[in-house]
């Protein structure tokens, strides 16, 4: 199981039951009863706070964020406050970082490796900045990074911003940083048509039929930032990315391809079987420094 990666496609899940479903996967990972896997998916609007989040990072005042449907949660990943939703690919590496003989820190290099790969593919030119982690385009931000270690196994991972509606990230100073912004992969397109690299029309495997939990609406209110979704999406991000990552990682893609239903990776990740945990006391082993 060591040097392959299974990749689970979920359709938009709540913040709270892909988490359980990251520490199921991570304590079977430990015990090598499953393969490393990479889960990916969108979530709600959802504002999660890491283990260096200030609370006056969150600009607008909690009874605004509840009636707007936006629930706070604090995290055991690394870094400080952002903001996940529609339009927004977020992945989960549930990778046995020991046998892959990586670190933490390494993981996190590697990840923005493979997301600086995917967004060239689309004619975004990206990079890193010193001192600073995630991956950028100019002074925005396009995908942050953040990541816990437990057992030698990692979970939390990254968030990359695809058709994403940016005015959410004005409730919020993004990874605490307060002199740059964020921007999109649709934003950023080098033409108005897009370029969609060879690969990525592909549709994932069981698009939007399985859930983790009570189906949630997909729609979101169109804000003042929102960028034309006609020309690139999430779902034909996802098979680039999963590939990309792979590679960046020293693994081969699962040769029965991607899932959508977390018990055709275990029998025991049926919705009902994966608890919801709470943040726990004591901190993971390892947590690079910034934020998912």
């Amino acid at each position: 199981m060591e040097r392959t990666l299974k990749v689970l496609n979920l359709p938009l899940t709540p913040y709270r039951e892909a988490w359980a479903l990251q520490h199921a996967l991570l304590e079977l990972r430990a015990k090598d009863e499953v393969p490393n896997a990479l889960i990916l998916l969108e979530h709600p609007p959802v504002i999660t706070m890491g283990r260096r989040s200030s609370a006056d990072h969150i600009l607008a005042p909690r009874d605004v964020l509840a009636h707007m449907g936006i629930e706070v949660i604090e995290v055991e990943r690394g870094g400080d406050v952002t903001f996940h939703g529609p339009g927004q690919l977020v992945g989960y590496p549930i990778v046995d970082l020991r046998a892959a003989g990586l670190g933490g820190v390494d993981l996190l290099r590697r990840i923005e490796e493979a997301i600086i790969g995917v967004l060239a593919g689309f004619g975004v030119s990206a990079s890193t900045v010193p001192g600073l982690t995630g991956v950028w385009v100019g002074a925005q931000k396009i995908a942050a990074i953040g990541v816990g270690v437990k057992r030698g196994v990692s979970y939390h991972g990254f968030a990359m911003n695809v058709t994403t509606d940016l005015s959410y990230f004005d409730l919020i100073v993004p990874c605490g940083i307060r002199d740059r912004g964020v921007t999109s992969l649709a934003r950023e397109l080098p033409s108005a048509a897009g370029r969609v690299p060879a690969g990525a029309e592909t549709p994932r495997e069981g698009a939007a039929s399985v859930q983790t939990g009570p189906a949630a609406s997909t729609s979101t209110p169109a804000g003042p930032h929102e960028p034309p979704r006609s020309h690139v999406s999430v779902e034909c991000v996802r098979p680039v990315v999963a590939s990309t990552l792979a590679r960046a990682l020293g693994l081969a893609l699962d040769p029965a391809g991607p899932v959508s239903d977390p018990s055709a990776i275990h029998p025991s990740l049926s919705p009902t079987a994966v608890r919801q945990p709470t943040r726990p006391a004591g901190p993971s082993e390892e947590a690079p420094r910034e934020n998912a």
